[in-house]
C-alpha cells in the first residue's frame, strides 16, 4: 500500500506519515497538527491565541520526536497560559503515559472531554493512547515472560505494570465511548462517525448501544449494510433471535467474505434448537474459509448439540463424516 502524499493546509511544505495507518502527523516545518482523512488542522476550543497554538504546536513536535520530558513541560506551560488549551491537555496526556504518569495521563484525557472537545479529536488521540498503553503492555508482558527475569523473582512487577497499562487502555476506550455517547444522544455526530460508532460501541461491547446507533444509521439509509450487520449482532446479543436471522441472512448474499456473518447466524439457529441448519452454515462457510474462528464456532454449537439431542447430532456428524475429515475437523 503506497502513503498518500499529502500537503500541510498551513504552510504547504509536504507530509509524511510514518505509515498508512497514520491518522494524525505533526508537520516538521511549521508543527502544524493536520489530519490525515480530512487534511485539516486539528481542532481547539474556542478562545486559544494563535500565540498558544504554536506554543503549543512546538510541544507536540517535540512529542512526536521522542521527547517527552520535553514536550510534558512545554504542554503544561501552554496550559498554564491557557486552562482551556484541548491540545495541550491531550499532549501532556501522551506525554504522562509515555513518562508513566499514568494517573496524570488519565486526568488530562478526561480534562480533554470536559472541554467539549470536538468528538474526531476524541478518537483520534484517545486511539494513540489506546495504542500506546497496549504497547508498554505487551512490553512489560514480555519482559515478564523472559526466562532470565523469571529465573530472578522480578516477574511479578513487570507483570502487574503490564495490567496496569492494559487497565489505563481499557479505562481510556470507555471514556471515549462515554463521550461519544453523549454527543449521539445530543445529536452532534455527523454520518461518518455515525459508523464508525457501531465499530466503537461493538468492541466496547456495549449492544444496547450498538442498536441505538445501528437504527439511527437505518433511519437515514435503510440499506446501509455496516447498519444492517451490526444491528443484527446487537439483537443477537440482546437475545432477539428472529430478528438476527431477519438482518443478517440476506447478507450472505452482499457479504460472502465476512464469514462473521455466517457465525453470528450459526447461533442465532443455534439458540433456536436449529442445530443442524447453523452446522450446516458453518461447514459451508469453513469450505471456503478454512479460519480457526468458523472451526471453534462449529465446535461449540456441535457441543450444545450433543448435550441437547446426542443422537440427532451424532447422526449429523456420520453423514459429514467424508467432509470433516477432508477439512481435517475433529468433532
Amino acid at each position: 500500500m503506497h502513503l498518500k502524499e499529502l500537503k500541510c493546509p498551513n504552510c504547504g511544505a509536504h507530509l509524511v506519515p510514518k505509515s498508512p495507518q497514520d491518522k494524525v502527523v505533526v508537520c516538521d516545518y511549521c508543527g502544524t497538527v493536520v489530519y490525515l482523512e480530512e487534511e485539516k488542522k486539528i481542532i481547539y476550543v474556542e478562545g486559544v491565541s494563535q500565540k498558544d497554538r504554536g506554543e503549543t504546536e512546538l510541544a507536540l513536535m517535540a512529542l512526536r520526536a521522542g521527547n517527552y520530558k520535553d514536550a510534558k513541560l512545554k504542554f503544561e506551560a501552554a496550559i498554564s497560559n491557557n486552562v482551556n488549551n484541548n491540545v495541550a491537555w491531550v499532549g501532556k496526556a501522551a506525554a504522562d503515559l509515555h513518562l508513566g504518569n499514568l494517573n496524570e495521563a488519565t486526568m488530562a484525557f478526561q480534562k480533554v472531554i470536559e472541554l467539549n472537545s470536538d468528538m474526531d479529536m476524541v478518537i483520534t488521540w484517545g486511539n494513540y493512547l489506546v495504542s500506546t498503553a497496549n504497547y508498554y503492555a505487551n512490553k512489560y508482558y514480555n519482559i515478564a515472560a523472559d526466562p532470565i527475569v523469571r529465573s530472578s523473582g522480578q516477574s511479578d512487577g513487570y507483570y502487574r505494570a503490564s495490567k496496569i497499562y492494559r487497565d489505563f487502555a481499557v479505562f481510556i476506550r470507555d471514556e471515549i465511548f462515554k463521550c461519544y455517547i453523549n454527543k449521539f444522544e445530543n445529536g452532534e455526530l455527523n454520518e461518518s462517525l455515525l459508523i464508525y460508532g457501531l465499530q466503537l460501541a461493538f468492541v466496547n461491547n456495549k449492544y444496547s448501544e450498538l442498536d441505538l446507533i445501528a437504527d439511527k444509521v437505518l433511519s437515514n439509509d435503510p440499506n446501509n449494510i455496516s447498519g444492517r450487520y451490526y444491528k443484527g449482532v446487537a439483537q443477537l446479543y440482546l437475545g432477539n433471535y428472529n430478528s438476527t436471522i431477519e438482518y443478517l441472512q440476506p447478507l450472505t448474499k452482499e457479504m460472502p467474505q465476512n464469514y462473521n456473518v455466517y457465525i453470528y447466524l450459526a447461533y442465532a439457529y443455534s439458540r433456536m434448537g436449529n442445530y443442524q441448519y447453523a452446522c450446516d452454515l458453518l461447514l459451508y462457510i469453513y469450505g471456503y474459509n478454512q479460519h480457526s474462528h468458523i472451526a471453534n464456532s462449529l465446535s461449540n454449537i456441535y457441543g450444545e448439540w450433543l448435550r441437547a439431542d446426542r443422537a440427532g447430532a451424532k447422526n449429523w456428524r456420520s453423514m459429514h463424516k467424508r467432509e470433516l475429515k477432508t477439512l481435517h475437523l475433529n468433532l
